[in-house]
């Protein structure tokens, strides 16, 4: 009899002890859940409009880049207003509008996000009038749906409360996630389906009824509409499925294969659209083959496979860039490696091959024949999330050895990826531009410079492709005394007198030597190779 009272106090001990984690992982939730809502929607509207977010405007518009140039592009002087009017929804352009401008110019681009802007953007913008803010705040209202699909598919997948709290955390305050939830751009809503999608798969498996099989053929027509590669992460669904059944003709399977065709065929007006236009598809994506060296492709992807968790730059060039996101690594090696060695198939399985399928697709190829697919980080989506349920799972289990001497030391682990997630969001949420913004990154002190002057006028001349999306980029940083000539033809601008300085932005070579040698001028570089102030030349002997 003696024993017994050792044994209930122990018990005593350990129901203690199973409350006060219980109680740490909630307060862990309750402050991280409301940090990751504040970082997702504060400076919505001071941060750098980028190039690719402002063609994502022109096509919510309805406009395509053809009718800018054809209409604006004749070396008439308009201002500011003028050019953003083909930003925002008008009268003028509907919902096909918006549909066309894609089909034509770019069919790679699937048009649910951008009818849902369009929509959005008729429902609000003449309450607030900010375009920048009420576009963004889209992707941040869709980047909270993130929340409760991730939710059901941890429980879908592992069944355990503390592996669900952990990954919610971690995705909360994901300086990844964060970041393209204030991107004008589709991931967020891609993010959204890539989870959702998942889990109802899950469910339907589990299930294995009609309604669930519904559920997830509506979710996979959505992601097909959402992002092209989201056709990675439906292969990847295949062989999981395939798996599952020990790769045979089950009920299970046949359901698979039979509303993933409905879902296929749900999205046949699309794949026309792409077969039509699929030589344009190749000539737009140029960049996707151009050399990048594999010590370059390595530092990358220490880069990418990182950012979900920690986006501290000390620089490309500074090793310290490196060595901080080195712990991250190993974690996340030890997460797979517990992952694969210690949980049941159908979990590991799922994980890897929603992993393991978009990386060896995008990466691969790249190691192969050369390019740059994957340095692309928004391309490899797919790996973060299944990266992240890969970690929230191992940190849940260590965590879950609340009698074990090493729980504290994972706790420390758990709290400082976590922490480091928090000081990555708050460094960029103060920066005006980030590395998710590469392209016309030097907009930003472009304008600085023309805004300087009393009464300028900048001139731009042959919109390549890059050349308007910066041009479009460039007007939201401008202030409204800028006046601009667009011109496509050398010799259709005509510049007068009365400005008190005269700019030209990103042109042409003819456009250079016209203005040198016909109109006169000498031109002073402000930015290299962006910006140039136009001298007239001094009479000659």
């Amino acid at each position: 009899m003696l024993p017994l009272p050792q044994i209930n106090s122990a018990e005593n001990k350990l129901t203690q002890s199973h409350r006060l984690h219980s109680a740490w992982l909630g307060l862990l939730i309750i402050v991280v859940l409301p940090l990751g809502l504040f970082f997702r929607f504060t400076n919505l509207d001071k941060k750098f409009y980028s190039h690719d977010e402002a063609f994502s405007s022109l096509r919510t518009s309805g406009y395509s880049a053809a009718e800018v140039i054809e209409q604006i592009f004749d070396g008439h002087e308009i201002g500011i207003k003028e050019l953003q009017r083909y930003q925002r929804p008008n009268t003028e352009k509907g919902l096909i509008d918006t549909i066309t401008s894609l089909a034509t110019e770019e069919p790679h681009q699937p048009p649910l996000y951008f009818l849902l802007a369009r929509i959005w953007m008729q429902l609000w913008m003449q309450w607030f009038g900010n375009p920048v803010a009420v576009m963004r705040s889209l992707t941040a209202l869709i980047s909270l749906l993130v929340i409760p699909c991730l939710y059901w598919l941890c429980v879908e997948l592992f069944q355990t409360r503390m592996t669900v709290l952990i990954a919610l955390a971690l995705i909360s305050v994901s300086p990844f996630h964060v970041l393209y939830a204030q991107d004008a751009r589709t991931y967020a809503l891609w993010t959204v389906v890539i989870l959702l999608s998942s889990a109802a798969l899950l469910r339907a498996i589990r299930l294995n009824t009609a309604r669930s099989w519904g559920i997830y053929a509506m979710a996979t027509a959505l992601g097909f509409y959402s992002h092209l590669l989201f056709g990675l992460v439906a292969i990847a669904h295949g062989f999981y499925t395939m798996a599952s059944q020990n790769f045979r003709l089950t009920k299970v399977f046949a359901a698979y294969v039979l509303t993933s065709f409905l879902a296929v065929l749900a999205f046949t007006p699309w794949v026309l659209v792409i077969v039509t236009h699929f030589p344009q598809i190749l000539a737009s994506t140029p960049w996707a083959s151009f050399p990048f060296g594999a010590l370059r492709l390595v530092h990358q992807w220490i880069l990418n496979f990182t950012s979900p968790f920690l986006d501290v730059d000390f620089g490309s060039h500074n090793i310290m860039t490196y060595l901080i996101r080195l712990p991250v690594l190993i974690l996340v090696g030890c997460s797979l490696y517990s992952l694969c060695r210690r949980s049941p198939k159908r979990i590991w399985m799922f994980v890897l091959t929603l992993i393991g399928v978009p990386a060896i697709a995008l990466m691969l190829p790249d190691l192969i024949l050369g390019g740059r697919r994957s340095v692309s980080a928004q391309y490899l989506l797919p790996c973060y999330l299944g990266i992240q349920l890969a970690v929230g799972h191992f940190l849940a289990t260590q965590l879950a050895s609340i009698d074990s001497p090493r729980c504290k030391i994972w706790q420390v682990v758990a709290a400082v990826l976590i922490i480091g997630g928090v000081l990555s969001c708050v460094i960029s949420s103060r920066a005006e531009n980030w590395w998710n913004k590469d392209r016309g990154v030097a907009n930003p002190e472009v304008a600085h410079a023309i805004n300087q002057a009393s009464h300028p006028l900048l001139i731009v001349g042959y919109p390549w492709p890059h050349n308007l999306g910066d041009v479009f980029s460039l007007s939201y940083l401008l202030d409204s005394k800028v006046r601009l000539k667009l011109a496509v033809d050398p010799n259709a601008i005509i510049i007068s007198d009365g400005f008190s300085d005269v700019f030209l932005f990103d042109s042409s070579y003819s456009l250079w030597e016209k203005l040198e040698k016909e109109k006169h001028y000498r031109l002073e570089s402000i930015i290299p190779d962006r910006l140039w102030r136009l001298v007239p030349k001094g009479p000659t002997n």
